[in-house]
């Protein structure tokens, strides 16, 4: 789906919505700030880790893994490129789906949805995931249709395999919340725009949701605003070239701020440290306190 090389994901959703494929490569390490979306994400690792907060629960997937995100639950991840980038891709499934396989596997009582709890280690179901990623690349005429015979196909497989020990049968709450496909392209775009440049209404035609829809879905997932989750992610940037020993100034500068002193005070604000301070602290091997919204204690300075 996504070009060879080039970095990023590419979605392709049937009209129905109840399913959907995500390929995603980062050459980059790539943060996704905490939030609650409407579907299942079935997340297969091509290649590098994954790691993944859900509900308080540590996720980390290396090549071959997969993992179950729930809908209506808090989760933040980090993709991190190892030795190449960061490659893979998620399923998306919608709830009723996901509801009438688990009772047809009966694994779950009809009408009730399941938390799937854990990793699974399945190379051969990650490689037909990443065979069938390949086959929807080219647009052709029954793209639609071979990706959600596909899915069903592997959502079944998935549920055969998975340690009955770790389905949990019970009630998902959900709501109207902000689809993975529009999160993702919403940070992505975060991740590639300086603080200058920002604006919402950029962010939003981009996206292709109105402003007002935008921040009532966003604050719902996220519990933030567009401006908010935007700092979060540009201030987790700052702390990666920080901790890589990037002068305040360049980082700065590189994050499109106006001043120095600008950045300071917003990192101080969200962190608690100066910039400086932060960077004495990681090179010393201190610990800092994450900054709002951040999923950084799953991640360790030699992860970048």
């Amino acid at each position: 789906m996504l070009p060879h090389g080039e970095s990023g994901s590419a979605f392709r959703i049937v009209p129905s919505r109840e399913f959907g494929l995500q390929h995603f490569r980062y050459h980059e390490p790539q943060f996704f700030p905490e939030r609650r979306l409407p579907e299942y994400a079935l997340v297969c690792c091509f290649a590098g880790q994954i790691n993944v907060l859900e509900d308080g629960r540590s996720i980390t997937l290396h090549a071959g893994d997969m993992m179950v995100g729930h809908p209506g639950l808090m989760r933040g991840s980090t993709y991190v490129p190892h030795n190449g980038p960061c490659e893979g891709a998620t399923a998306i499934i919608g709830t009723k789906v996901m509801e009438r396989a688990l009772a047809d596997v009966r694994v779950a009582p009809e009408g009730l949805a399941a938390l799937l709890g854990g990793t699974l280690h399945e190379p051969r179901l990650v490689a037909q995931m990443k065979a069938a990623t390949a086959a929807v690349s080219a647009p052709r005429p029954g793209v639609d249709s071979y990706i959600e015979g596909y899915l069903r196909q592997f959502l079944v497989d998935l549920l055969w395999q998975w340690p009955t020990a770790n389905i949990r049968p019970q009630r998902l709450t959900t709501e109207q919340l902000l689809s993975r496909q529009h999160f993702v392209q919403a940070v992505e775009f975060m991740h590639q725009c300086g603080k200058e440049d920002f604006a919402v209404d950029t962010l939003c035609e981009v996206v292709g949701v109105s402003g007002a829809h935008f921040r009532r879905l966003l604050h719902a997932s996220a519990r933030q605003s567009p401006l908010e989750l935007y700092n979060n992610v540009l201030i987790h940037r700052a702390e990666q070239m920080l901790r890589a020993d990037t002068g305040v100034k360049q980082v700065a500068y590189g994050l499109g701020f106006p001043s120095p002193s600008q950045f300071g005070k917003l990192f101080r604000r969200m962190t608690g440290y100066s910039p400086s301070e932060y960077q004495e602290r990681s090179q010393a091997g201190l610990a800092c306190p994450p900054a709002q919204g951040s999923t950084k204690p799953l991640i360790s300075a030699a992860s970048y």
